[in-house]
């Protein structure tokens, strides 16, 4: 499964490093918003968590197990790969456009 996630401006999420390129994967039990390698199968909704100017995006790729929420696209998995960093630019660019565009991370202008 393809999808996105954010983090803080030195690659960390949770106190964990991160690097492009690299894949992680983590024993027990996954549990969304608890324990896991957390994504967006929804690069908009990766704006709901990171708000910084400074937070950085990647798309990923999620190869093992998942758990989706029922409240957004924010899923859980217990083995990821960082395929590559997304500029801000990119990332606010495939937010506000396609099948994702809902309208509401829109400027109205």
């Amino acid at each position: 499964m393809i999808g996105y996630k954010a983090f803080n401006a030195d690659m960390t999420c949770r106190d964990m490093q991160y690097e492009i390129g690299k894949s992680y994967e983590m024993d027990g039990e996954i549990k969304l918003c608890n324990k896991g390698y957390h994504f967006c199968e929804n690069i908009a909704d990766c704006f709901t968590y990171y708000r910084s100017d400074d937070a950085r995006f990647a798309k990923i790729e999620a190869y093992g197990d998942v758990i989706k929420s029922d409240e957004d696209s924010k899923c859980v998995t217990n083995k990821i790969r960082i395929v590559e960093e997304i500029s801000r630019d990119e990332a606010v660019k495939m937010s506000n456009s396609g099948n994702w565009n809902s309208g509401d991370r829109n400027s109205g202008n």
